[in-house]
């Protein structure tokens, strides 16, 4: 089973650049280099609760022997592979026996419904993990799943040690993800309904429980405490919980009349129930949507209810339908396990964090910081590239000399760089600071040392059109480099935009300082649609070369001012919404660049449309 297991979820691509993951590493990279100890992690997405440790541990653990990504990312898979196979293990065990069928069925059924169960398991993992992503949930599966066979021994054998366990991997998980809020809910339940001894296991399992969340996340532990007694949830919660508490005691003795497969029709009953719950509530508008993490506390029931309806089947027929059912999900996880490339060269590159760590060693080996590249680098998905550099290259100055020249990184094809290659000067190639190109496999990234009178650094923030203010785009925090940000004094700036009671801005503006330089056309290149898109709206200083709104303008060599860049950011279009808030990569080439600038324009902009 874990050789299967290990070969089908090796399958998976590599992770891509993603804000979480870049943020993630960022944490684990200043705990690796001992500049800070994070005593939590990052932040959930429900309430800014704070998430714990235990995965920022884990990958500066793996840092610290050497791993690269493909190296963590291999440790994960084995650690998966290893969880369904004692999952399967576990299942074979705890699935109750049937005396009235014969041997030989008997001995099918004892081995095809733990299977089966497992195979489920397993098959949930890329949606639930929401793989191929490098973050939180993809190690959560470890917890739960040792959760849950933990908590299965309790209500069958009801040992203090089932539930002392428990406490602990429940602890674990919820350091791990607050989604596993939902495993300790049931942990709560089960401890005192099923435990021999209940004043005892109760009170001792609530100290472990509590002892491990503080001995791994303290501050985490603390903040989340503060979290929700601002937001007035403490008391609902402590009823909530001491309501289960006491719901477990008062059914202990009925419970305990029953055989152990009625009581697993109970439990498994009881936490189906409680995953509808999830997915109900989950439509209303008020509440988070629902993604794969929030249904993977659930995953080990729902593969344990499968292999028990399995080991219930009447005949071979109907339990070898189980178990092509079992398969079928598999292959259906197929799309979730691989899904198709979002990667449109070389406007989207849609950078993988594995083929991405040449580029970021040929940075670290020029002596480029953080801060410095926040003021050159341009290119297609800005941002994130910038994101997932805060762990690769040092965090730099707090107040960076403003940039000379313009770095600009694309993703080609072979024969996109080809064609790019041959509009350069004449003997340019020759110069590695002017040049470079890496073969990443099939892919090409060309590093061009471009222009820089676009002055990135001195960037000004505008709200209703007119109040512009400077704010500061270079900081040497790695986290906070990791979620690219502008900040206005001490405050991010979308505070900034907001202050005095205005509402939210349904258009972003941003006023660059352009210098004197040799002519240069400067673009914008987006995957966005097109009412959304960014766009060049006015000039400060000169005469724009075209009419404005525009994707693309020309500099002249003594063009000097400003340029306003805008976008719409309407409530409405999902498309338009901004993590963070970052001026956009303002790609400036040279003149005799055409198949480069072919290549960046958006399809709309090629075709002259502009938006409103």
């Amino acid at each position: 089973m874990f050789v299967i297991t290990w070969l089908w979820l090796w399958l998976r691509p590599a992770s891509p650049l993603q804000e979480d993951t870049s943020r993630d590493l960022a944490f684990a990279r200043e705990l690796v280099d001992g500049t800070q100890l994070h005593l939590h992690g990052a932040w959930a997405s429900f309430a800014a609760l704070h998430q714990g440790t235990t995965w920022i541990d884990f990958l500066a653990l793996c840092q610290l022997t050497g791993l690269g990504i493909s190296g963590i990312e291999t440790v994960l898979t084995t650690l998966l592979a290893g969880t369904v196979a004692v999952a399967y293990l576990g299942f074979g065990h705890l699935l109750p026996r049937r005396e009235e069928i014969s041997p030989p069925n008997a001995a099918l059924v004892g081995d095809l419904a733990p299977l089966i169960a497992a195979v489920v398991v397993l098959a949930a993992l890329p949606m639930t993990c929401e793989m191929p992503l490098l973050w939180q949930p993809i190690l959560l599966p470890v917890p739960i799943v040792l959760a849950h066979l933990c908590l299965w021994r309790l209500l069958r054998d009801g040992e203090l040690i089932d539930a002392l366990a428990l406490a602990v991997l429940c602890a674990f998980a919820l350091d791990v993800h607050v989604v596993s809020l939902a495993m300790v809910m049931l942990a709560v339940v089960a401890v005192p309904l099923a435990s021999k001894r209940p004043w005892l296991a109760t009170p001792a399992a609530l100290a472990l429980g509590l002892g491990t969340l503080a001995l791994c996340s303290p501050a985490a532990l603390s903040g989340n405490f503060g979290i929700l007694r601002e937001h007035g949830w403490l008391v609902p919660i402590g009823v909530t919980l001491g309501a289960a508490v006491l719901a477990g005691v008062l059914a202990r003795r009925r419970f305990a009349a029953l055989s152990w497969e009625t009581k697993l029709r109970v439990a498994l009953g009881g936490e189906l129930s409680a995953m509808a719950i999830v997915i109900a509530a989950s439509l209303h508008p008020s509440t988070p949507a629902l993604t794969g993490r929030y249904l993977l506390p659930f995953v080990p029931a729902v593969g344990l209810a499968l292999g028990f309806t399995a080991s219930r089947a009447s005949s071979r027929g109907s339990l070898l339908t189980s178990t092509a059912l079992s398969l079928g999900l598999l292959l259906a996880s197929w799309s979730w396990l691989r899904p198709d490339s979002a990667r449109m060269l070389p406007i989207y590159p849609a950078w993988r964090v594995d083929e991405f760590e040449p580029v970021a060693k040929l940075l670290r080996e020029r002596g480029l910081t953080w801060t410095e590249l926040a003021g050159r680098l341009q290119g297609p998905s800005h941002a994130m590239v910038l994101s997932h550099l805060s762990s690769l290259v040092d965090p730099g100055s707090p107040e960076p000399a403003h940039a000379q020249t313009g770095l600009l990184l694309v993703a080609l094809d072979a024969d996109q760089a080809q064609q790019v290659l041959a509009e350069l000067p004449e003997g340019s190639q020759a110069d590695p600071q002017r040049v470079t190109m890496l073969e990443l496999g099939q892919l090409r990234a060309l590093l061009l040392e471009t222009s820089a009178r676009a002055d990135r650094l001195g960037v000004e923030l505008c709200r209703d059109g007119q109040d512009c203010t400077a704010v500061r785009v270079a900081t040497d925090s790695r986290i906070h480099q990791a979620h690219p940000n502008t900040w206005v004094g001490r405050a991010p700036a979308q505070q900034w935009l907001t202050a005095d009671g205005r509402e939210p801005s349904e258009q972003l503006l941003w006023r660059f300082p352009i210098q004197p330089g040799p002519r240069a056309m400067l673009l914008l290149s987006s995957t966005l649609a097109q009412p959304c898109a960014w766009m060049f709206v006015a000039t400060e200083g000169f005469e724009p070369s075209a009419s404005l709104p525009s994707a693309s303008l020309e500099l002249d060599e003594d063009a000097s001012g400003f340029v306003l860049v805008s976008r719409r950011l309407a409530a409405d279009q999902m498309a338009c919404g901004e993590h963070g808030l970052f001026p956009p990569s303002i790609i400036e080439t040279a003149p005799e660049w055409v198949r480069l600038r072919e290549l960046l324009t958006p399809a709309w902009a090629a075709d002259g449309t502009v938006g409103p």
